[in-house]
């Protein structure tokens, strides 16, 4: 089978199309390539997978994507425009652009939680307390966390993949912190409004 076949590449389409939409797909790499990843599981051997990547600005940046189970050269970028000299969707891992590495799923999750619970706020490093940064655009990750985890769930829905499945998955867990910081902020009453935050809300018994 070729890679990647028609089917998975409209599936990818479409569900990048529904977090992107109009924006950009800078620095929502992971916010896209992790759910998309759960979605593409129900049917194909796929891996989260992260490391660098650089592009032909010889800039090198933290960077998700995903790639087959079976042939990890064989991949699926969908950030990969922000990167000069990448196409808009990737699906061929070149060793002159990326770099992959282990990923600690433990820190990694441990990372993301904190900074949606603190507007963005990185997590010191443990050996630089002083280390901290926040994330670039931080109301287009929140944005794309939202659209994104509405299109999962509506999928997963749809598809009438069982709740107790899926329910306490680790991504679905900091998708709720998500909607509790936009609970809890007093500048993100715009995201509170979208349909798809209503939605979430009303699915995971928050109470505002």
């Amino acid at each position: 089978m070729s890679w990647p076949d028609e089917d998975l590449k409209e599936e990818v389409e479409h569900f990048r199309s529904n977090v992107i939409q109009n924006d950009r797909p800078n620095n929502i790499c992971f916010a896209l390539s992790y759910p998309l990843s759960i979605f593409l599981k129900l049917n194909y051997d796929v891996i989260l997978a992260g490391g660098k990547c650089t592009g032909t600005d010889g800039i090198s940046l933290d960077h998700f994507w995903i790639k087959d189970g079976q042939n990890s050269e064989q991949i699926i970028d969908p950030t990969a425009s922000q990167f000069p000299g990448l196409p808009e969707i990737n699906y061929k891992l070149d060793p002159e652009f990326y770099l992959e590495s282990e990923i600690n799923w433990l820190d990694l999750y441990d990372n993301w939680a904190y900074s949606l619970k603190n507007g963005g706020l990185k997590r010191p490093h443990r050996l630089d307390p002083q280390s901290c940064e926040y994330t670039p655009d931080f109301d287009r990750l929140l944005l794309a966390n939202i659209r994104a985890a509405f299109f999962l769930h509506s999928i997963l829905r749809t598809n009438k993949v069982p709740y107790v499945s899926w329910k306490d998955h680790p991504y679905f867990d900091c998708i709720r912190i998500c909607l509790y910081r936009l609970k809890n902020g007093n500048t993100k009453s715009d995201l509170l409004a979208l349909p798809e935050t209503k939605y979430l809300i009303t699915e995971f018994g928050i109470k505002l």
